[in-house]
């Protein structure tokens, strides 16, 4: 007598919050936090404190972007977005 096994049970799909979006919105956090952080125990020198301005102006306002589409009416607008386009492709939305 033989016998079978079951095969292995199916790969759950990636949670919501892996999409690249995500992961790239998690990314602008944590630099964002590490830079403010990092402002508070390293000294600037003079020489550097433009470049160092820039960076985090560019880094906050990329996370602004990224709380913005999370928070904001981005995420909703696409969410209708795609519910017109299942109705118009005859599925359900």
């Amino acid at each position: 007598m033989t016998e079978t096994t079951a095969p292995p049970p199916a790969r759950a799909a990636a949670p919501g919050w892996l999409d690249t979006r995500s992961v790239i919105a998690v990314m602008l956090v944590c630099s964002g936090v590490a830079v403010l952080g990092a402002l508070f125990f390293v000294r600037i020198p003079a020489e550097n404190q433009h470049q160092v301005d820039l960076v985090l102006g560019a880094i906050l306002g990329a996370f602004t972007t990224a709380v913005t589409f999370y928070l904001g009416s981005s995420k909703s607008s696409a969410a209708k977005d795609d519910t017109i386009s299942a109705l118009a492709n005859g599925g359900a939305p």
